[in-house]
């Protein structure tokens, strides 16, 4: 069966179970389970973890239990006192038998022709960094990636355009490019050149570029194309890509023939989807048309997707796409990778685990994919957790510094459909009456599948309010009451997790000191 047939024929199979199973039972998407951290450059301590990073998550799909996934990687040293600086490289993880990943190296600097041997290299064609990968598997066993690589980059400024790293970081002005790349193993790795009529090595191999104008180095803000997701169906290869200019993501879907028994799969020129138009306009020589630099040329996300994928449908439609929205992932389906359904939330069963509670920056990179057995795989990045060796999830970043890749790692999640259970809700005062001061109410959330809901809970006595998070049902807040009255009490459940939200309201009266003992019961 041809590769396009079989792929469309799955995603039909699959769509009629999911969409049923959706409609008989008002299902939603939960990460039900898993959580763990599976793919760490140095998993032996947590002081360690803070030394490196992983992130980029990039699974292969319909695997047995994914058995091979890839991320961007890097390791803290200083790289400017390399004989050829070179940044973050694309590692390969291949799941072990206890479920966590072994990585190796998969693209670096030595992937480029021109970026070994004989010094100097141009500093135009000087590639300072790789990530971003997205690899795709062919029924034959071979390995087609996109990824992303930074040009003009000898200061390893990474498209940043102030300052100094390894050099001034204006001048190379360096800028992101897409490339394209073989594989018969998933190891070993053969970068295509694509023969662009340019004298700079690294566009002329580009499958994708666009390089700055005046314009562009005069406002310092464009940074090319930083970030690419792939998948095939309908004889094509889908990209979805990140273009950064004038300070300003977008996303951009493109496509290109796809023949994955060709030796590099791509047997025609990508084109690009102008919205605007409603059209497809042809990238001549791998070059990206200056029109996309115009702001109003997107394809009308709210926020940028940072993945997609082609093996689901739910309730019609063919393909997911994955936002992050805060420290909680949203999800928006298609059935044509054009037009895209309103964000619903993806929601979580683990606790501080892209379930909206976590520390600002919590969730990167995350990705879907679905296994040979159909299950559904969720990998993310964060620096939050590390079980295997007792590192607890609290919501707050390990390494110290939210802002900072130090210490991101790839975890794991399940992504099932789960009904949502109902909730209650009860307020209880410790003392009541209570001594004005300090009064601690218990708050409980208790579920109608049995289970200890997460989430929040919102709550007021009087004028004082505040919001506390709730774990394993359970909840303590403490109010400042300090004027003696009777006070109206209000608390209200939400979560990003599988149960619904909850009301409840109480009183409690505040006396003057110490509330009074009650009496003794005489017989």
């Amino acid at each position: 069966m041809p590769y396009h047939n079989f792929m469309r024929r799955l995603i039909v199979i699959t769509s009629v179970i999911l969409t049923a199973a959706l409609a008989a039972s008002a299902d939603e998407l939960v990460i039900t389970h898993g959580g763990r951290r599976v793919i760490d450059l140095d998993p032996t301590t947590a002081v360690t973890n803070c030394a490196g990073w992983s992130y980029d998550p990039a699974p292969v799909a319909l695997e047995n239990d994914i058995s091979n996934v890839y991320s961007t990687s890097g390791i803290l040293r200083n790289a400017c006192d390399d004989r050829i600086p070179f940044g973050d490289e694309i590692w390969h993880g291949h799941r072990g038998p206890d479920g966590v990943f072994t990585v190796e190296p998969a693209i670096t600097r030595t992937s480029f022709r021109w970026m070994f041997g004989d010094l100097p290299i141009d500093p135009q064609a000087y590639v300072g960094r790789v990530a971003s990968p997205s690899v795709i598997r062919t029924p034959d066993g071979r390995y087609f990636m996109a990824f992303i690589g930074s040009v003009a980059d000898a200061s390893l400024c990474n498209g940043v355009h102030t300052g100094q790293v390894c050099g001034l970081c204006l001048d190379p002005f360096s800028y992101y490019v897409m490339y394209w790349a073989v594989s018969t193993d998933g190891t070993t790795w053969h970068v295509l050149s694509r023969g662009n009529p340019v004298s700079n090595d690294a566009l002329a191999a580009a499958l994708l570029y666009r390089s700055p104008d005046s314009n562009d180095r005069a406002e310092g803000l464009y940074r090319g194309i930083t970030r690419v997701r792939i998948l095939v169906g309908d004889t094509y290869i889908w990209f979805l890509t990140q273009y950064e200019t004038g300070g300003t993501t977008k996303t951009l879907l493109l496509r290109a023939p796809f023949d994955g028994k060709t030796e590099f799969g791509i047997t025609g020129a990508i084109e690009a989807w102008r919205p605007d138009t409603s059209s497809w306009q042809t990238a001549t020589d791998g070059v990206l048309p200056d029109q996309f630099n115009d702001p109003t040329i997107s394809t009308g996300f709210y926020l940028p997707l940072v993945s997609i994928a082609d093996l689901t449908k739910i309730q019609g439609e063919r393909y997911i796409g994955l936002v992050v929205d805060g420290s909680h992932i949203d999800y928006t389906l298609s059935n044509d990778l054009l037009s895209w359904t309103p964000p619903r939330v993806l929601r979580s069963a683990i606790p501080y685990f892209a379930d909206d509670r976590g520390y600002a920056g919590s969730v990167v990179d995350p990705t879907i994919v679905e296994d040979a057995s159909n299950t559904l795989h969720l990998f993310m990045a964060s620096d939050d957790g590390d079980s295997d060796h007792g590192v607890v999830r609290d919501g707050f970043p390990d390494c110290g510094s939210p802002s900072s890749t130090a210490g991101l790692g790839i975890y794991e999640g399940i992504v099932e459909l789960a009904p949502l259970a109902s909730t209650s809700l009860t307020i209880t005062p410790r003392a009541n009456p209570a001594g004005a001061g300090v009064v601690a109410f218990d708050i409980r959330v208790i579920s109608s599948d049995g289970t200890s809901p997460n989430g929040r809970v919102a709550f007021s006595a009087g004028t004082f309010s505040t919001t506390v998070d709730v774990n394993n049902g359970r909840a303590t807040v403490f109010a400042p009451l300090n004027t003696a009255a009777t006070y109206s009490l209000h608390a209200t459940f939400t979560t990003f997790g599988p149960w619904g939200a909850s009301n409840a309201d109480a009183q409690v009266t505040v006396v003057p000191g110490k509330p009074p003992k009650k009496r003794a019961v005489r017989h």
